[in-house]
Protein backbone atom coordinates (compact mmCIF):
# COMPACT_ATOMS: atom_id res chain seq x y z
CA UNK A 1 0.00 0.00 0.00
CA UNK A 2 1.53 3.46 -1.25
CA UNK A 3 -0.59 5.75 0.47
CA UNK A 4 0.68 9.40 -0.30
CA UNK A 5 -0.79 13.16 -0.71
CA UNK A 6 -3.62 11.90 -3.70
CA UNK A 7 -4.77 13.97 -6.12
CA UNK A 8 -7.74 14.05 -8.34
CA UNK A 9 -6.20 13.20 -11.77
CA UNK A 10 -4.87 9.55 -9.96
CA UNK A 11 -8.35 8.80 -8.33
CA UNK A 12 -11.19 9.85 -10.78
CA UNK A 13 -12.25 8.30 -13.90
CA UNK A 14 -14.07 9.92 -16.77
CA UNK A 15 -17.49 7.87 -17.68
CA UNK A 16 -19.05 9.31 -21.14
CA UNK A 17 -19.24 13.47 -20.08
CA UNK A 18 -19.14 12.80 -16.18
CA UNK A 19 -16.01 12.00 -13.44
CA UNK A 20 -16.84 9.70 -10.84
CA UNK A 21 -14.63 8.20 -8.14
CA UNK A 22 -12.69 4.84 -8.99
CA UNK A 23 -13.83 2.08 -6.93
CA UNK A 24 -12.52 0.51 -3.72
CA UNK A 25 -11.26 -2.44 -5.63
CA UNK A 26 -9.10 -0.06 -7.97
CA UNK A 27 -7.45 2.39 -5.26
CA UNK A 28 -6.91 -0.39 -2.10
CA UNK A 29 -3.59 -0.03 -2.89
CA UNK A 30 -3.81 3.96 -2.69
CA UNK A 31 -5.67 4.29 0.44
CA UNK A 32 -5.64 3.49 3.73
CA UNK A 33 -8.74 1.00 4.25
CA UNK A 34 -12.44 1.25 3.85
CA UNK A 35 -13.37 4.19 5.87
CA UNK A 36 -10.45 6.19 4.27
CA UNK A 37 -12.08 5.52 0.76
CA UNK A 38 -15.50 6.57 2.22
CA UNK A 39 -14.10 9.64 3.43
CA UNK A 40 -12.82 10.28 0.08
CA UNK A 41 -16.12 9.30 -1.57
CA UNK A 42 -17.85 12.27 0.78
CA UNK A 43 -15.16 14.93 -0.11
CA UNK A 44 -15.38 14.16 -3.78
CA UNK A 45 -19.38 14.98 -3.47
CA UNK A 46 -18.98 18.10 -2.20
CA UNK A 47 -16.31 18.89 -4.62
CA UNK A 48 -17.87 17.75 -7.66
CA UNK A 49 -20.54 20.70 -6.71
CA UNK A 50 -18.35 23.23 -7.51
CA UNK A 51 -15.65 21.53 -9.98
CA UNK A 52 -12.30 20.75 -9.36
CA UNK A 53 -8.95 20.50 -11.32
CA UNK A 54 -7.66 17.45 -12.91
CA UNK A 55 -4.81 17.98 -14.98
CA UNK A 56 -1.56 19.08 -12.78
CA UNK A 57 -1.70 22.93 -12.34
CA UNK A 58 1.57 25.42 -12.80
CA UNK A 59 2.56 25.17 -9.51
CA UNK A 60 2.90 21.77 -9.65
CA UNK A 61 4.76 21.38 -12.79
CA UNK A 62 7.32 24.41 -12.47
CA UNK A 63 7.55 24.61 -8.40
CA UNK A 64 7.02 21.05 -6.65
CA UNK A 65 7.59 18.40 -9.06
CA UNK A 66 11.88 19.78 -9.97
CA UNK A 67 13.78 19.23 -7.39
CA UNK A 68 16.75 21.92 -8.56
CA UNK A 69 16.68 25.58 -8.62
CA UNK A 70 13.36 25.70 -6.46
CA UNK A 71 14.21 29.48 -4.84
CA UNK A 72 14.89 30.45 -8.64
CA UNK A 73 11.86 29.01 -10.35
CA UNK A 74 9.08 30.02 -7.73
CA UNK A 75 11.00 33.78 -8.16
CA UNK A 76 9.77 33.47 -11.83
CA UNK A 77 6.36 32.20 -11.19
CA UNK A 78 5.62 35.01 -9.30
CA UNK A 79 6.50 37.31 -11.97
CA UNK A 80 4.71 35.54 -14.06
CA UNK A 81 1.69 35.21 -11.92
CA UNK A 82 -1.64 36.82 -13.20
CA UNK A 83 -3.81 38.02 -10.71
CA UNK A 84 -6.49 38.55 -13.42
CA UNK A 85 -6.92 35.08 -13.50
CA UNK A 86 -6.87 33.96 -10.31
CA UNK A 87 -10.07 36.78 -9.61
CA UNK A 88 -12.10 35.27 -12.41
CA UNK A 89 -11.58 31.44 -11.24
CA UNK A 90 -12.55 32.86 -6.93
CA UNK A 91 -15.87 34.73 -8.97
CA UNK A 92 -16.45 31.26 -10.82
CA UNK A 93 -16.46 29.27 -7.71
CA UNK A 94 -18.32 31.43 -5.52
CA UNK A 95 -21.59 31.60 -8.51
CA UNK A 96 -21.28 27.53 -8.54
CA UNK A 97 -21.40 27.52 -4.81
CA UNK A 98 -24.56 30.05 -4.65
CA UNK A 99 -26.60 28.61 -7.51
CA UNK A 100 -25.70 24.96 -7.14
CA UNK A 101 -24.13 23.95 -10.50
CA UNK A 102 -21.43 24.84 -12.71
CA UNK A 103 -21.85 27.15 -15.61
CA UNK A 104 -19.71 25.93 -18.29
CA UNK A 105 -16.56 27.82 -19.38
CA UNK A 106 -17.55 27.93 -22.57
CA UNK A 107 -20.41 30.53 -21.45
CA UNK A 108 -18.22 32.22 -18.87
CA UNK A 109 -15.73 33.15 -22.23
CA UNK A 110 -18.76 34.38 -23.76
CA UNK A 111 -19.51 36.62 -21.21
CA UNK A 112 -16.34 37.57 -20.91
CA UNK A 113 -16.14 38.55 -24.76
CA UNK A 114 -18.80 39.19 -26.78
CA UNK A 115 -21.48 40.02 -23.36
CA UNK A 116 -18.89 43.03 -22.94
CA UNK A 117 -18.93 44.47 -26.69
CA UNK A 118 -22.66 44.61 -26.98
CA UNK A 119 -22.71 47.81 -25.42
CA UNK A 120 -21.22 51.03 -25.91
CA UNK A 121 -22.27 52.05 -22.52
CA UNK A 122 -19.69 52.44 -19.89
CA UNK A 123 -22.14 52.58 -17.02
CA UNK A 124 -24.18 49.37 -18.40
CA UNK A 125 -20.34 47.68 -18.80
CA UNK A 126 -19.95 48.58 -15.35
CA UNK A 127 -23.01 46.68 -13.74
CA UNK A 128 -22.07 43.49 -15.83
CA UNK A 129 -18.54 43.77 -14.72
CA UNK A 130 -19.81 44.21 -11.27
CA UNK A 131 -22.13 41.49 -11.66
CA UNK A 132 -19.66 39.02 -12.78
CA UNK A 133 -17.30 39.45 -10.04
CA UNK A 134 -19.44 40.15 -7.60
CA UNK A 135 -17.88 43.46 -6.93
CA UNK A 136 -21.39 45.28 -5.33
CA UNK A 137 -20.95 46.28 -1.47
CA UNK A 138 -23.44 44.19 0.48
CA UNK A 139 -24.65 44.46 4.15
CA UNK A 140 -22.63 41.26 4.73
CA UNK A 141 -19.67 42.95 3.45
CA UNK A 142 -20.57 46.32 5.03
CA UNK A 143 -21.05 44.56 8.24
CA UNK A 144 -17.84 42.60 7.93
CA UNK A 145 -15.62 45.54 7.43
CA UNK A 146 -17.17 48.03 9.49
CA UNK A 147 -18.01 45.57 12.41
CA UNK A 148 -22.01 45.83 12.37
CA UNK A 149 -24.51 44.33 14.09
CA UNK A 150 -26.80 44.37 11.62
CA UNK A 151 -26.01 42.74 8.58
CA UNK A 152 -29.83 42.04 7.17
CA UNK A 153 -31.14 42.37 3.53
CA UNK A 154 -32.01 46.56 2.91
CA UNK A 155 -35.16 45.19 1.39
CA UNK A 156 -36.88 42.29 2.81
CA UNK A 157 -35.09 43.29 6.13
CA UNK A 158 -35.14 39.60 6.92
CA UNK A 159 -32.80 37.50 5.68
CA UNK A 160 -28.66 37.95 6.04
CA UNK A 161 -28.21 40.36 3.32
CA UNK A 162 -25.73 38.35 1.14
CA UNK A 163 -24.94 38.68 -2.62
CA UNK A 164 -27.16 36.34 -4.32
CA UNK A 165 -29.62 36.71 -1.71
CA UNK A 166 -29.84 40.77 -2.93
CA UNK A 167 -29.77 39.72 -6.59
CA UNK A 168 -32.08 36.23 -6.32
CA UNK A 169 -33.24 35.00 -3.26
CA UNK A 170 -35.04 37.74 -1.71
CA UNK A 171 -38.62 37.69 -1.65
CA UNK A 172 -38.86 41.47 -3.09
CA UNK A 173 -36.04 40.96 -6.03
CA UNK A 174 -37.99 37.97 -7.15
CA UNK A 175 -41.06 39.88 -7.73
CA UNK A 176 -38.89 41.82 -9.71
CA UNK A 177 -37.40 39.05 -12.04
CA UNK A 178 -41.43 38.25 -12.35
CA UNK A 179 -42.49 41.63 -13.35
CA UNK A 180 -39.13 41.99 -16.20
CA UNK A 181 -40.36 37.95 -17.38
CA UNK A 182 -43.76 39.88 -18.17
CA UNK A 183 -42.76 42.85 -19.39
CA UNK A 184 -40.31 41.00 -22.05
CA UNK A 185 -43.33 39.13 -23.05
CA UNK A 186 -45.38 41.90 -23.57
CA UNK A 187 -42.46 44.02 -25.73
CA UNK A 188 -41.94 40.32 -27.88
CA UNK A 189 -45.76 39.76 -27.63
CA UNK A 190 -44.60 35.94 -27.66
CA UNK A 191 -44.93 33.12 -24.88
CA UNK A 192 -41.25 31.58 -23.92
CA UNK A 193 -40.60 29.14 -21.08
CA UNK A 194 -39.99 31.04 -18.05
CA UNK A 195 -36.16 29.53 -17.01
CA UNK A 196 -35.55 29.52 -13.74
CA UNK A 197 -31.71 29.72 -13.16
CA UNK A 198 -30.52 32.27 -11.47
CA UNK A 199 -27.92 31.91 -13.95
CA UNK A 200 -30.37 32.71 -16.82
CA UNK A 201 -31.47 36.44 -15.51
CA UNK A 202 -28.67 37.41 -13.52
CA UNK A 203 -25.51 36.42 -16.10
CA UNK A 204 -27.41 36.32 -19.29
CA UNK A 205 -26.56 32.44 -19.45
CA UNK A 206 -29.06 30.51 -21.65
CA UNK A 207 -27.26 26.74 -21.33
CA UNK A 208 -27.43 25.89 -18.07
Amino acid sequence: MEVGWLKYGEIIEKVGETWRLQSYEKLKNKVQNWLHYAQIQEVFKLDKRTGFQVEKSKLETELLEPKTKVLSRMYILLLKWNTQDETVKSAMIKWAQDIGYNIMFEDWERLWTTGMKFTACNALKENIMKMIYRWYMTPVKLAKIYHLSDNKCWKCKEAEGTFFHLWWTCPKVKAFWEMIYNELKKCLSTLFPRNQRPSYWALSVRRC
